[in-house]
């Protein structure tokens, strides 16, 4: 049975449980634009890599928590949305949230906020962000699978990052999007990925339902040191990058 947690306990006794289950835990202050915001981290992720592999049968994979890290993708993100002139009133959508940093910065703007995953970590994280940052009053927190649930309510964003690696989740992905925006003017989903992801048939199967823009920007990996490239996208927008 997939862990669940009670999201309706106090920040106190959800960052408790937090270390029980990932460890050593602490927050990173990220900043995009005028907007700073503390995020939760897993400190030492090879330890709890370790739980994760001590804890799995012999011969079943490792579901690494990916979901965890803030990838380059979801900064750069973030910080276009920083920039980006929205209504305080607008209805957002965060899909695949991870920690949630990409959707936060827009309740941090005023907008309200529904962060989703499929994780239930993410889900823990993304809550104990919005504590941390109160932004409870202005951001849920729901666990959605966009290949298969349907919610009952149409966004004016949508957001996303690094969901488009996996082949299998690319057709049900077009069809929650097209789903889920408002078939309004200036009603837009933003992505952002890896540069070298192609996804092809993502973006074949999206042209046929949005105007799509797509707007390459280079950053320096802190990790490599090399230089590498985010691609960020507007599906249904009229405006450019």
């Amino acid at each position: 049975m997939a862990k669940t947690y009670d999201l309706d306990a106090p920040l106190k006794d959800l960052l408790e449980v937090a270390r029980r289950d990932f460890g050593k835990v602490s927050f990173e202050t990220f900043s995009q634009g005028k907007t700073s915001l503390n995020l939760l981290q897993i400190l030492d992720m090879p330890a709890y890599l370790d739980r994760l592999v001590a804890k799995t049968r012999p011969g079943s994979p490792v579901e690494l928590p990916l979901w965890a890290k803030v990838w380059p993708s979801a900064s750069i993100l973030a910080m276009f949305l920083s920039r980006f002139q929205v209504r305080t009133d607008a209805e957002v959508l965060e899909i695949g949230a991870g920690t949630g940093l990409a959707g936060l910065v827009l309740a941090a703007q005023g907008c309200r906020v529904t962060l989703t995953d499929i994780e239930p970590g993410a889900l823990l994280f993304c809550r104990i962000n919005a504590l941390k940052n109160g932004l409870e009053d202005r951001v849920e927190v729901a666990q959605v699978d966009f290949t298969a649930d349907t919610l009952d309510k149409r966004f004016d964003f949508i957001l996303a990052s690094e969901l488009i690696y996996k082949e299998r989740v690319l057709a049900p992905l077009v069809d929650f999007l097209h789903g889920h925006i408002k078939p309004e003017e200036g009603c837009e989903v933003f992505m952002a990925s890896d540069a070298q992801r192609e996804g092809r048939m993502f973006f074949e199967l999206a042209q046929t339902r949005f105007k799509m823009m797509r707007k390459d920007i280079p950053f320096k990996d802190s990790e490599t040191g090399k230089t590498k490239t985010v691609s960020l996208y507007r599906l249904g927008g009229n405006s450019p990058c």
